[in-house]
């Protein structure tokens, strides 16, 4: 397992523990959570991963890219 995809929590976050020799742990938080609503769009090659999170701003009515996240050698 190189990835290892999850949501639900309400909380958008990124564990990278292949130093412990476990998966990159992704977990998306809630695109439905009305408040602080956040994505990830992932770009998947071979052997790399492009994650770029969106966060849903409120006040704008629209989803906003917030940062991206680059691994390499999975």
């Amino acid at each position: 397992i190189k990835l290892y995809l999850h949501g639900h929590t309400h909380r958008q976050s990124i564990q990278d523990l292949r130093a412990k020799k476990l998966p990159l742990v992704l977990d998306s938080g809630s695109a439905t959570y009305r408040h602080s609503g956040s994505f990830f769009f992932l770009e998947l090659e071979e052997n790399s991963c492009l994650a770029t999170s969106y966060l849903w701003n409120g006040d704008k009515q629209l989803w906003q890219q917030s940062k991206s996240h680059f691994f390499a050698d999975l």
